[in-house]
């Protein structure tokens, strides 16, 4: 059986553990995401001719919330890296 202090030590290494997963799987969404859907592109004509692809508003959003999902998960890496630390002096 663990002592407490063991126990407490293994749980935060875990959730760090979790925590790096995490950041990993939403750095690579964000990558992954970086092609716009079908419909997330408009196309404004240029004054020379021709037209160019402008993202669209949906598109802008859908990547502010990778963005943001990367952001939360190395908040939540440097909460659980703390912790471990904590609980390794502990």
């Amino acid at each position: 059986p663990l002592t407490p202090q063991e126990a407490r030590r293994l749980d935060t290494e875990n959730a760090k553990v979790k925590a790096q997963d995490a950041l990993e799987e939403a750095k690579k969404a964000l990558k992954d995401g970086q092609e716009p859907l079908e419909g997330e592109l408009d196309w404004m004509g240029k004054k020379g001719g021709g037209a160019r692809p402008v993202p669209t508003e949906a598109y802008q959003k859908r990547i502010k919330g990778l963005e943001d999902a990367v952001k939360a998960a190395e908040e939540e890496l440097d909460r659980a890296q703390k912790a471990a630390r904590q609980a390794a002096i502990d």
